[in-house]
């Protein structure tokens, strides 16, 4: 049996629901960035960025439990989703269950070519990534957001 396969046996239909939920959740977002203009989200990209990091009663092993989950419904994506859209999808999926998250954007810079990237936080942990992007990128600041709500 593959894993995908083992991991979809595993799921109780509850769980089943969530991937459905993330399934529109990031076709939804994937859609609204894509084709809507920023000025459209950019007050859900700037309400992730400046999540409070509260202290929550959620239990960690349930909340990477849901990552999983939102990441097998990643797989089942027509487009491809990049690591903004992924965060954000997975902000407003997780939000929605009462759990904390707080969107980071990074950048780094490799032959003179600025680069970003993101990712989410929860509890001052990296949740959808690897941990070394704290080392590789730098985040953006709260004093730097505001030059960001301005972007167009």
């Amino acid at each position: 049996m593959t894993t995908a396969f083992k991991f979809a046996r595993s799921l109780s239909l509850a769980e089943w629901l969530y991937v459905a939920d993330a399934w529109f959740t990031t076709a939804r977002t994937n859609m609204e960035t894509r084709w809507r203009g920023y000025s459209t989200w950019r007050v859900n990209l700037l309400d992730a960025m400046t999540q409070e990091q509260l202290s929550s009663n959620t239990n960690k092993d349930n909340v990477y439990r849901l990552r999983k989950i939102f990441n097998g419904a990643l797989r089942l994506q027509f487009l491809p989703v990049n690591c903004l859209r992924r965060s954000l999808a997975l902000h407003h999926f997780l939000q929605r269950r009462d759990i904390q998250t707080r969107l980071r954007i990074g950048t780094k810079i490799i032959d003179g070519k600025l680069h970003g990237h993101a990712w989410l936080e929860y509890a001052g942990e990296v949740l959808n990534d690897q941990d070394y992007v704290l080392s590789e990128y730098t985040p953006f600041s709260s004093e730097n957001l505001q030059q960001i709500a301005i972007f167009e």
